[in-house]
């Protein structure tokens, strides 16, 4: 049997046909056994997803991550003929489940993060390269992280401290700790992203087990946002902190 067979990918997209007034989508099954979409890669477990407008063309891609073999991150480009595969970083790395996005660099193109798993202490970005995208165009990773204990089960950018600038909150499992990583003026310049721990403990998880999950809305109305991990809602206040 050809392994590929089990690296099948399925997505379920809206598409949009429905009259407005209907109030209701009409969804496509799209799916690799098919030939609808491209196989992602040589890798058993699909980790990480993102969907996002990285190319400003304004329709969201998808961006798959992968542990076990290479690449560690491919995009699934929209097209008028479907989806076109475009591979982002090319070498293994393990990454987890999760994945957020940002302009970090401040050139106007979102750009990536991604944390390891299990085997890692480290959290990734990837810069976006801007107009000019090729399928085998490797894009430029840089390390935020590189210290401390492994597992980085999602990551969330919002502008919690009301700064102007979003701040990357991420779990850390194996230290049972969020930390918030405001971008630093130069992020190419870092390792080691200037981060503080705003929530140590289980998360609500049960003894064995870890919290994972991470979102951020504006949920008491405030006009700032909060965030949600696990189990928990955080805030922030001006006075009082998180």
């Amino acid at each position: 049997m050809d392994p590929r067979v089990l690296l099948t990918m399925t997505l379920a997209l809206t598409i949009v046909g429905a009259p407005p007034a209907a109030g209701r989508v009409r969804w496509q099954h799209l799916s690799t056994a098919n030939g609808d979409l491209p196989l992602p890669g040589a890798s058993p477990q699909q980790t990480a997803c993102i969907i996002a407008d990285l190319d400003g063309a304004g329709r969201p891609g998808i961006v798959l991550g992968f542990r076990h073999t290479a690449p560690a991150l491919v995009w699934y480009r929209p097209t008028d003929a479907g989806y076109e595969r475009y591979v982002i970083e090319p070498e293994l790395l393990t990454l987890e489940a999760g994945g957020t996005w940002a302009d970090i660099d401040g050139d106007g193109w979102p750009d990536l993060v991604v944390g390891g798993d299990y085997q890692s202490n480290s959290v990734w970005w990837w810069r976006n390269p801007g107009p000019g995208w090729a399928p085998d165009a490797r894009w430029e990773r840089y390390t935020l992280k590189a210290s401390g204990a492994p597992m980085h089960h999602d990551q969330v950018f919002a502008d919690f401290l009301g700064r102007g600038r979003p701040q990357l909150a991420y779990w850390n499992q194996r230290a049972q700790t969020i930390f918030l990583a405001p971008i630093p003026d130069d992020p190419t310049a870092l390792t080691e992203w200037p981060a503080e721990a705003i929530y140590t403990g289980s998360g609500g998880a049960p003894a064995g087990a870890y919290a994972e999950g991470m979102s951020a809305a504006d949920i008491d109305g405030d006009g700032r946002p909060e965030l949600l991990a696990g189990n928990l809602l955080i805030r922030w206040q001006p006075a009082a902190g998180w």
